[in-house]
């Protein structure tokens, strides 16, 4: 019998008590995504163990970027795992790199190129992990899989929904690795669940795969606070916060370039690429591999080479945002308008 029946009751009266079945979560997994392999572990309707750990359904979508003190106390001892790496599974790990995130009472905003309301995600790992997802997943500045090669999913392929806007229904049992979103029917009951599996979605890639993936790698490794290569700063490389937000500003730039096809838009010389609007990973690829190609440049001549093509497509001599560049791109910004 499920611990949703005659079991739960046993653990399910107000106290603290731990729960009776444990679910280690994997490495860089989201809070969510854990607290939904708990119920699944324990066969029961997710409310129910957001109830056991003190957590508003209302309140999921905060709770992940960033959960307080008390309560992190409170879920840690119903479920056996220290706050600290409770705390790692919210988005208030990447506080430090300037990546907006909530503080307790407080509620966070997205950014364009910060955190997602959403979650991408690859298929190969979804499937690996047993359809566990996670948190980098929900940083727009994920849109590669450097394991699999491959661009991350943005949309169910058959809804068309966007994953995790919304905390998972707290009636429903959760279904590792299939969408969690609900469609139309022409029945009665209105909508139902869609529960793709969506492990099966289709694998995409760029026409550059391979610049792709070493801006991927790149954009990782400041997410960690590791070492990077970027010739172009010299002597002057910033900090891991100030590098993002210049890698940020002129990737937008570039993803910015308008055409004369309306909402479309295309990156200059080599990095040529058609983005559309929605931003999808396609998108945040094409401008951060643009942006990571400047950074990369062997001297700053070259930089500006590559900055002036966007300057000339994009018909604008400074990109939005360009206060906020560290001093060395900002001269190098300021040499096209010479």
């Amino acid at each position: 019998m499920s611990v949703a029946g005659a079991g739960w009751a046993a653990v399910s009266t107000g106290t603290e008590r731990t729960l009776p079945l444990l679910v280690s979560p994997m490495a860089g997994e989201a809070l969510d995504s854990w607290l939904e392999a708990l119920a699944h572990r324990h066969d029961a309707p997710f409310g129910l163990i957001l109830q056991r750990c003190g957590i508003h359904p209302e309140s999921m979508s905060r709770a992940m970027t960033g959960v307080d003190r008390g309560l992190l106390g409170r879920v840690a001892r119903i479920t056996g795992v220290e706050p600290d790496e409770l705390h790692s599974m919210t988005l208030a790990r990447y506080a430090d790199m300037g990546i907006a995130c909530a503080g307790s009472g407080q509620r966070a905003r997205p950014t364009a190129w910060g955190w997602l309301t959403t979650s991408r995600w690859c298929p190969r790992c979804l499937e690996e992990s047993s359809g566990r997802w996670l948190l980098a997943w929900r940083l727009n500045w994920s849109f590669a899989c450097t394991t699999h090669g491959c661009l991350l999913v943005d949309l169910c392929p058959s809804c068309g929904g966007a994953q995790r806007r919304h905390a998972h229904s707290t009636l429903r049992i959760p279904q590792p690795g299939r969408c969690a979103l609900t469609r139309p029917t022409d029945s009665a009951h209105g909508r139902v669940p869609c529960l793709t599996d969506l492990t099966t979605a289709p694998r995409s890639t760029a026409p550059d795969m391979q610049s792709v993936l070493n801006a991927q790698r790149c954009i990782d490794d400041l997410l960690a606070g590791r070492p990077v290569d970027l010739p172009f700063y010299k002597d002057e490389l910033p900090s891991h916060r100030q590098l993002l937000l210049d890698i940020a500003i002129v990737a937008r730039w570039a993803a910015g370039v308008p055409t004369t096809h309306g909402r479309e838009m295309r990156v200059a010389g080599r990095h040529s690429q058609l983005l559309q609007g929605n931003r999808s990973a396609r998108d945040v690829a094409v401008g951060t591999a643009f942006a990571l190609a400047v950074l990369q440049s062997p001297s700053v001549a070259d930089a500006v080479g590559l900055l002036q093509r966007c300057s000339t497509h994009a018909a604008t001599t400074r990109p939005p945002g360009w206060v906020k560049l560290s001093p060395a791109l900002l001269r190098a910004v300021e040499r096209i308008r010479q």
